[in-house]
């Protein structure tokens, strides 16, 4: 690659560290990915079943539109269409879908809505579990959100332990995980700090453990049972992608993770998935069945969902953790936009509503909105799937000519004030720029030549024509000028640049 000869004396290392930076980001996203994907194939390459040659290229022919952003590896269709029984193209990894939350749906209000500190302020229509005490970024919180000292904290946790009450620890929001310790008998005070300390730097939040209604508790191996509901937000609208009763239960000494389906009606389903070995069952690991049974408030619940879901539109997807206290009222337990999507795949649920909003998804974010950070020795830019677009100048020269391609795709977008602070006097925009920001020219030298090759080739036709047309040459020569300032350098609209030539006019 050849360096242009105003680099030599101008800012060569600032762009070879641009260069490096850019490529850094690239490999960074791309590794994360990769680093999370291959725990996930680890994992599922341990379950038989394989996809025929139908299924194999429907997959593919899926999948290849993205291929710039994203790989799609047909071990996750396999894995997901052999345990469910249901075959879809377009299942995708956790790993996929924690990019997308991250990058596009919103993940910058999750730490906020997901909050369990935040829920009594936000979801005001459930209850919550009574909260006692948090610690956000080694602060600790009493419920009153006053700041309080650890040893306060501690303190707190053993007389509520010591009058009776089933307490607590539990991570706090969307990036601390969802680890929850439950402690029905009182702690002493070493091991409060020793169970503290299992969190390491991760925030959590200290609360009392709300009892479910009796038929939400199914037999005495179980210790936990919740509904882990899946909501999706598609044109303003939130559906129920699916629905789970997932618990917890503890049989000869072995602790099991189990799903099954909730029915519309509220009703279990027969099949039981145990997520800790990724097999079906017909009943818990004690032997108690669960099809048939009958969760009581089910419907009030899946209503309170999608009213709650509605909150927090930019959060498309989310995985409601909630229950019914022993009152019979929905009680939310917990919120993540992360949790939940290979269970709802297991199940043979797709996480998006399907096939076709998904390819929708993917066509908007992953191709539309999908870019790379890139940098070269004169220019700052983002390199989508088929153009590029230029966020900025970042060489020499006072006379620039825009490039038609960079790394092979041509130059579509200017973004604002793409070149300020370089003092450059003229600008040469090719035909295969379609769209400018209103102020991309902002902060060029004063009188800055602006050509738009594209607008000159259209306006030569105009003037050409007009100029033939009798009695037209002043109009001509009115409608050049017209059409440079107001289309072309964009220093006033039509109707300033009217008023300024009736000034002149009335001058003369």
């Amino acid at each position: 690659m050849s360096v242009p000869s105003a680099l030599l004396n101008f800012n060569l290392f600032e762009r070879v560290e641009a260069i490096k930076s850019c490529a850094e980001k690239t490999k960074e996203v791309l590794e994360s990915l990769r680093a999370e994907e291959k725990i996930f194939f680890e994992k599922s390459a341990s379950f038989a079943g394989e996809l025929n040659e139908a299924q194999l290229k429907e997959t593919r022919d899926f999948w290849k539109p993205y291929s710039f952003a994203y790989k799609n590896n047909t071990e996750t269709q396999r894995y997901f269409s052999s345990v469910s029984g249901v075959f879809d193209p377009s299942y995708i990894t956790p790993a996929l879908h924690r990019q997308l939350v991250k990058r596009f749906f919103g993940a910058y209000k999750a730490d906020f809505v997901c909050d369990k500190s935040n829920f009594p302020v936000i979801f005001p229509e459930v209850a919550t579990p009574p909260i006692l005490f948090r610690r956000t970024d080694w602060e600790y919180r009493d419920d009153k959100n006053k700041i309080i000292s650890r040893e306060e904290a501690i303190k707190i946790f053993l007389n509520a332990s010591a009058s009776g009450k089933a307490l607590m620890l539990r991570s706090l929001g969307a990036e601390d995980g969802d680890s929850t310790l439950t402690f029905q008998k009182p702690l002493t005070r070493g091991e409060i700090l020793k169970e503290i300390s299992n969190f390491g730097e991760k925030n959590f939040i200290c609360d009392e453990f709300a009892k479910p209604h009796e038929s939400w508790r199914f037999a005495p191996s179980v210790s936990f049972a919740a509904a882990k509901i899946m909501t999706f937000i598609y044109d303003g609208r939130a559906e129920i992608v699916s629905a789970r009763l997932e618990l917890s239960t503890e049989c000869d000494g072995t602790m099991s993770r189990l799903s099954v389906e909730i029915n519309d009606d509220g009703t279990l389903a027969e099949k039981i998935l145990d997520l800790s070995k990724t097999e079906w069952r017909e009943t818990l690991p004690c032997g108690t069945p669960l099809a048939g049974k009958r969760l009581y408030s089910y419907q009030k619940i899946i209503e309170t969902v999608l009213a709650m879901a509605l909150k927090a539109p930019e959060l498309k997807s989310l995985t409601w953790k909630i229950y019914a206290d022993e009152a019979g009222g929905p009680l939310l337990f917990s919120l993540s936009p992360y949790d939940g999507l290979e269970e709802c795949q297991l199940h043979g649920r797709h996480p998006y509503c399907g096939k076709e909003k998904m390819k929708a998804l993917l066509d908007k974010y992953l191709i539309n909105s999908f870019y790379y950070e890139r940098a070269s020795w004169e220019w700052d830019f983002w390199e989508f799937k088929s153009f590029v677009t230029l966020c900025g100048y970042r060489g020499g020269e006072k006379s620039i000519m825009v490039p038609e391609e960079l790394n092979g795709k041509p130059v579509s977008v200017i973004r604002s004030r793409a070149f300020a602070g370089r003092g450059i006097k003229r600008i040469v925009i090719p035909p295969t720029v379609k769209i400018t920001a209103d102020d991309a020219f902002a902060g060029c030298a004063p009188g800055c030549e602006i050509t738009m090759m594209s607008r000159l080739a259209l306006y030569k036709k105009i003037y050409r024509v007009i100029k033939k047309l009798p009695f037209c040459r002043t109009t001509a020569i009115f409608l050049k000028e017209c059409w440079m300032e107001t289309m072309v350098k964009k220093t006033s609209s039509p109707f300033q640049y009217l008023v300024k030539r009736i000034k002149k006019a009335c001058q003369s």
